[in-house]
């Protein structure tokens, strides 16, 4: 029994004492289920020998090209070129030649750093390999050239993608109208559209990320509206630093086809902003699309009729934008009659405490189960205080739980 056990090893292989251990190690390759490896220590062996592998994070080191690859790749026909074990592949920086053979439709959870600019077709070209994909991290995925073939199918599907990230992505709509995952629960799109350079006169300690002018999402609301791209079953959906003003009208569109929407996280200045314009035919200000009972406009009812989670984080938001919606759709809301079903607020997330008086504070708490409040007008009383110095650098890190209570919130606020 005791060889049947599962045994984890870390071993720092750049120190030559670790050598001996190391080559040990890689002799029973055969043998790995799970390996967190450079393309380095794959040298000596070949992908027939990592047939049992189940979880891979592999990073490309830059030392082994494309004749290294051909070589660890090339079974010289024993074997059919498959990994027929691997569930979850972490590609770090991996060139074609490294990342190609490992996709295949055993795959059921991916993650791709990409090191460089990619082609478009080249990232749709990857998804098309892993069609049991569940679970989908894109980040720091740069597509430089848009041009699809007409004999590339399109859109692609993925039918049985439950989970979706895109994070720093500087074009996702590129990518996302061109997907169909009508089984998709849960979505984060954050921090896309920051270029991955900075200008050559900051230093490198002083890096900020910065948004060039935004590329609208508004397409990807679009063609995920259509009824063979609608994701409806969509549980959970995050949105940060990535909208537009103009993008607002064709979110809250899309948000009137999602029935089954319980947690909904906004993180843009873009909201407050859209909020702000004049009235026009199409609805801008999210707070009243939410706060009404014809929020859904042409579909109708309610938008997100079942929400219950809602995290809010932008500039200018005030208690007057909150307020209403937590009246609407909290436990005494005055729409209790309404002809659509809905969830009741159990939960609100967003900086309260500057624009709102005690009374009003005090009505919020009565309308939703729990309210947090992330602000930075709390007087806050920290807990613990954590520094670090490392790489040379001193770099202060505070790290801290607030349990404040101002006008009876519960405030909670991470410095960055």
């Amino acid at each position: 029994m005791a060889k049947q056990s599962p045994l984890s090893i870390t071993i720092r292989h750049t120190q030559p004492a670790h050598e001996k251990g190391l080559r040990m190690l890689l002799d029973l390759a055969s043998n790995w289920v799970d390996a967190d490896i450079s393309t380095s220590m794959l040298r000596p062996r070949r992908c027939i020998d990592l047939y049992m592998l189940e979880t891979l994070r592999l990073k490309f080191n830059g030392k082994m090209g494309d004749f290294d690859a051909w070589e660890f790749f090339n079974t010289q026909g024993v074997t059919p070129l498959t990994f027929p074990r691997l569930r979850y592949f972490a590609a770090y920086g991996l060139p074609e030649s490294w990342l190609l053979p490992f996709l295949s439709p055993s795959i059921t959870s991916f993650e791709f750093h990409p090191r460089a600019a990619l082609k478009l077709l080249q990232i749709l070209r990857y998804l098309s390999q892993i069609p049991q994909i569940a679970s989908l991290l894109l980040h720091g995925v740069e597509p430089s050239d848009f041009y699809l073939p007409q004999n590339f199918k399109l859109p692609l599907p993925l039918p049985h993608l439950t989970s979706l990230e895109i994070n720093r992505v500087t074009y996702p709509v590129t990518i996302l109208s061109e997907l169909v995952a009508p089984s998709l629960r849960t979505l984060v799109i954050k921090d896309s559209q920051i270029p991955t350079e900075q200008p050559p006169w900051i230093p490198p300690f002083l890096h900020r990320p910065c948004r060039p002018e935004l590329i609208p999402l508004s397409p990807f609301f679009i063609a995920w509206s259509q009824p063979k791209s609608l994701p409806v079953h969509l549980r959970s959906l995050t949105l940060s630093q990535c909208l537009g003003v103009n993008d607002i009208a064709f979110l809250i569109r899309w948000l009137a086809r999602l029935p089954h929407l319980t947690c909904l996280g906004l993180h843009d200045d873009a909201i407050a902003r859209a909020a702000e314009l004049p009235p026009s035919r199409e609805e801008t200000n999210l707070f009243v699309a939410l706060a009404s009972p014809e929020g859904a406009g042409a579909v109708g009812g309610w938008l997100c009729p079942s929400l219950t989670r809602l995290q809010f984080s932008t500039a200018d938001l005030q208690m007057k934008d909150i307020l209403p919606l937590a009246r609407a759709r909290g436990r005494w809301s005055k729409h209790l009659n309404s002809n659509v079903p809905r969830s009741f607020l159990h939960f609100l997330d967003a900086p309260l405490c500057p624009s709102g008086s005690a009374k009003e504070i005090d009505e919020l708490r009565e309308l939703v189960d729990e309210v947090v409040c992330t602000c930075l007008g709390c007087q806050f009383k920290l807990f613990g205080v954590l520094l670090f110095l490392f790489s040379a650098k001193v770099e202060l890190i505070i790290q801290y739980e607030i349990f404040l209570v101002k006008n009876g919130l519960r405030c909670f606020e991470p410095l960055r």
